[in-house]
């Protein structure tokens, strides 16, 4: 009697996990599939299979190419550093034209986020000869192209998050600072990177990947330029700004060095709460 007792429960333990096991498979199959049934589902289907190939025409010929000049020079007529004052209007600006263009709802929602200034316009690379005189010192600023256009509130180039500090070392020219590059440097030159200043172009791979790729080397730190034959090619030489789209040789790019998306202090989570910055 026992052993009968024994053999329900199994039985009963067997059933319970097999309708388990169903339920659980019908709502993974429920999430992935699309019941046509369904007026909403069966309306997405139908509107993919009877879409006007025209639509796409009609959105273009909506773009009004004027309108896009005149939103670029207004947002590139300012600096606009994330987190300034200027920062601020043009992000009201963006949301009164959304309103006024016909959306119900948008508003600037503030966010405390960790940002990284440059202190100043200290920020430059000196080379010196073996006595300590100082031959060769970078300019702290761009050239200023049209002097109708000088303002003092234009940030120095800078790398944001960049560390704090004045290092020194020997120099030594990494390519695009990539893996491949530093390999080559180490196992088929014999160039050992400890405490030495890495020189690399832009391009290639993410600025931040360089960064990162150079300490791991036991670099002092990494300079890095803009190659004049990226960002202005032979035969666009005379076509630099503002003469034309490409890099002058007096312009700098700049960027960040942090590698991952989102707030340093909350990565994941929404920046709420707190505000801290750095200057370098």
């Amino acid at each position: 009697m026992m052993r009968q007792d024994r053999t329900r429960r199994q039985l009963i333990l067997v059933g319970l996990v097999a309708v388990i096991a169903g339920f659980v498979i019908g709502i993974l199959i429920g999430a992935v599939a699309i019941d046509n049934s369904e007026p909403e589902n069966a309306a997405v289907t139908a509107a993919l299979r009877d879409g006007d190939p025209s639509i796409t025409d009609k959105l273009i010929n909506e773009i009004d190419g004027e309108n896009i000049r005149e939103f670029l020079r207004y947002f590139t007529s300012e600096p606009h550093l994330a987190g300034t004052p200027m920062d601020l209007v043009q992000a009201e600006y963006v949301r009164d034209k959304w309103l006024e263009q016909g959306l119900d709802y948008a508003d600037v929602v503030p966010y405390d986020v960790l940002l990284s200034y440059p202190r100043g316009k200290e920020n430059r690379v000196e080379l010196i000869d073996s006595s300590g005189h100082v031959e060769f010192e970078s300019a702290r600023e761009e050239a200023i192209l049209d002097e109708s256009q000088r303002r003092d509130d234009i940030v120095p180039p800078f790398n944001a998050y960049s560390a704090a500090g004045t290092v020194e070392g020997e120099l030594v020219f990494a390519n695009f600072a990539s893996v491949e590059d530093f390999d080559h440097l180490e196992r088929d030159i014999g160039i050992n990177l400890t405490d030495k200043i890495i020189i690399a172009k832009y391009g290639g791979i993410f600025r931040g990947d360089k960064a990162f790729l150079a300490m791991e080397k036991g670099a002092k730190g990494l300079i890095l330029y803009s190659d004049p034959e990226q960002v202005a090619p032979k035969g666009y030489e005379n076509q630099t700004y503002p003469n034309g789209i490409f890099l002058p040789g007096t312009g700098a790019e700049r960027g960040t060095l942090f590698k991952h998306m989102m707030d340093p202090l909350t990565p994941g989570y929404p920046a709420r709460g707190r505000v801290c910055l750095l200057k370098f």
